[in-house]
């Protein structure tokens, strides 16, 4: 008996150790805030998971199990002088692939002063950072000295210094190249390494002329750089490759019609480049979509729904200029329409009647294959979710046998009605719809929070809000 008390006193110890173990362990001298904030990345997102204490001169967590390997942030607060300027906060980005991470770093220089006692993958990309850092700096200015005197009868650079300031400037990318093969050749299999290759830029001779070197970077930019890898939307990775590349056609001089034709070229590139993986393709196209509603670019989201988002679903005759340049108008924030349908049960059901916290408007049809692609995860997704949301999924089938017999098949779980008109019923033009599936996710108020194109879409719109 005192052999089994033992026993079982030993794997309960055994199971606190284990259950207390923090995988995460970050000290910061100088650290200003007594709370930090961590969180993930996810392409120009950062989602903040928790807030936890800085206690004797480190903050220490547990990685939950539902974070994907990828980077993630710590927010150490701004400091005195930055309040004042209103200045952004401090902050580290660290990458999480499961190993233990134990990082050292300064309040006033997290970047320049982090070390990873633990984690190979951190002391790779600190390292490539600190160095990217410096190589920029350098760059710029070599940059802007070439430029100088290749557009000025400058007396000051003579032939020796020109040659001289050109030579450098060609080394140092060579150098830079020679690092970016050496580590990803060296650490094949580590997610720094991934981060650390879609950095490749093309090699730019000093000896063109600056129009010369950029229509070389516009044509070269995105050669042996890889976007099927799924595992780099947990980064800012491909997002910020492709704002560096868009930022190549914005010119300063043009007309607004000469810009927005540029940026279209720009667009085009872009998508046929990043069109490798469906997932990440959504995922870029998300992005610029997002980005060219906040600018109020209203052209170029029409350019990108007229030849690129069109084939990711159904569409009918309704599929009219005029009616995508409608839907684009509803924005993030604006009240949708309320709408009464029938239910499956002959029901009448009033949209504006539902008082969860969150909804989820679907716009579907039996005979749509992106449709009977999306139900099925989104239908798991539902039976695990963690936020207060209900999903309206709106069949527009006119023929209601096979909306109920889809339904009964399948046996989806939530709210069911159907607008037997095709895309002209009432709701169907309320809304815009030029192509299924659709969908629109409300907050209680019921405003537009998000019109995700896809099922990835739609769990990076809610991942910020569980």
């Amino acid at each position: 008996m005192k052999v089994v008390y033992l026993l079982l006193l030993f794997f309960l110890n055994f199971a606190i150790i284990n259950a207390e173990k923090e995988n995460v362990k970050i000290f910061v001298a100088n650290q200003l805030n007594q709370n930090v904030i961590w969180g993930t990345i996810k392409g120009d997102h950062f989602y903040p998971r928790d807030t936890v204490i800085f206690f004797n001169d480190f903050v220490r967590f547990h990685m939950p199990n539902n974070i994907n390997y990828g980077v993630c942030r710590l927010v150490l607060g701004q400091s005195a002088i930055a309040k004042v300027m209103n200045e952004p906060p401090q902050q580290l980005d660290f990458i999480f692939n499961g190993e233990d991470i134990v990082i050292e770093t300064d309040f006033n220089a997290p970047l320049d002063s982090a070390k990873d006692i633990e984690s190979l993958e951190n002391q790779i990309w600190f390292e490539f950072l600190r160095k990217e850092k410096i190589y920029q700096e350098q760059v710029k200015e070599l940059v802007m000295q070439i430029n100088h005197f290749q557009k000025n009868d400058d007396t000051y650079y003579t032939l020796a210094k020109r040659t001289e300031i050109i030579g450098k400037y060609n080394k140092l990318q060579k150098d830079r190249d020679k690092l970016i093969a050496s580590v990803t050749q060296n650490y094949p299999n580590l997610y720094a390494s991934k981060l650390i290759k879609i950095k490749q830029e093309p090699f730019l001779n000093g000896n063109l002329s600056e129009q010369e070197r950029e229509e070389v970077q516009k044509k070269h930019y995105f050669d042996n750089i890889d976007f099927s890898d799924e595992s780099l939307m947990n980064s800012s990775a491909y997002t910020d490759k492709v704002f560096k590349y868009f930022m190549l056609y914005a010119q300063k001089g043009l007309s607004k019609e000469k810009k927005v034709d540029e940026f279209k070229k720009a667009i085009d590139v872009i998508l046929y480049k990043t069109s490798q993986n469906p997932n990440v393709s959504a995922f870029i196209v998300d992005y610029l979509m997002r980005g060219f509603e906040k600018l109020g670019l209203d052209n170029l989201q029409t350019h990108i729904s007229d030849f690129y988002m069109i084939p990711h679903g159904c569409s009918g005759d309704n599929n009219t200029l005029e009616r995508r340049l409608a839907f684009q108008q509803m924005k993030k924030g604006d009240k949708i329409p309320d709408f009464t349908l029938d239910d499956w049960d002959g029901e009448q059901f009033k949209l504006y009647q539902s008082d969860t916290d969150y909804k989820l408007i679907l716009f579907w049809e039996t005979s749509c294959p992106m449709c009977k692609k999306i139900l099925p995860p989104l239908k798991n997704w539902y039976f695990n979710k963690n936020i207060d949301l209900e999903v309206f999924a709106i069949s527009i089938d006119e023929d209601k046998k096979a909306w109920k017999t889809s339904i009964s098949k399948n046996d989806y779980p939530w709210i069911n009605l159907n607008e037997a008109n095709k895309w002209d019923g009432k709701v169907a033009t309320a809304y815009n719809l030029y192509a299924t599936p659709t969908m629109f996710l409300l907050d209680g108020e019921n405003r537009i929070l998000a019109k995700p194109i896809d099922f990835n879409g739609l769990l990076e719109a809610v991942l910020g809000l569980e």
